[in-house]
């Protein structure tokens, strides 16, 4: 019985080394500064929740975030799945998210697919708003253009 319990012990340790190869998930390469693997990517739906895929300078990879269909680019760009988020004005989605107080937002613009970018959340609520206001009055006009994620309605960046 004892040698049948240990034999056991024996295939289960050897099904996790393999799983992980010694503690490195497959598809990583190796552990970050964190302590977390390194997984590469060329679309952030290839990363675990929570994470997104980055490139080396930390923005997002292949167009993410700058259009409503998903991305510019096929997968021509590479990068790391990564768990930083989008600091103010900078690119985002919903997926990866905005530092606190901050929200991934698109605001109406004259021109098609601008970004979204993080806004702070209190002024992303006043433009939004605003637009779904504007819809009902006939009197409201639908901007040119507008400066994505920059300055907003009454001033607002």
């Amino acid at each position: 019985m004892l040698r049948m319990k240990s034999f056991g012990i024996l295939i289960a340790l050897l099904v996790v080394v393999e799983e992980t190869r010694g503690g490195v998930p497959h598809g990583s390469h190796g552990l970050n500064r964190y302590g977390r693997p390194v997984i590469p990517c060329s679309s952030s739906s290839e990363c675990p929740d929570n994470s997104c895929c980055r490139n080396a300078d930390g923005h997002l990879v292949n167009g993410e975030g700058q259009e409503l269909w998903g991305g510019l680019e096929l997968g021509l760009e590479n990068g790391t799945c990564s768990r930083a988020v989008s600091g103010p004005g900078a690119v985002c989605t919903e997926r990866c998210g905005c530092q606190k107080g901050y929200t991934c937002y698109r605001t109406v613009t004259g021109f098609c697919c601008p970004p979204t970018t993080c806004w702070e959340a209190e002024k992303a609520r006043i433009d939004r708003e605003y637009w779904q206001n504007c819809s009902k009055d006939p009197d409201c006009h639908f901007p040119p253009s507008v400066n994505p994620g920059g300055q907003g309605i009454g001033g607002l960046k």
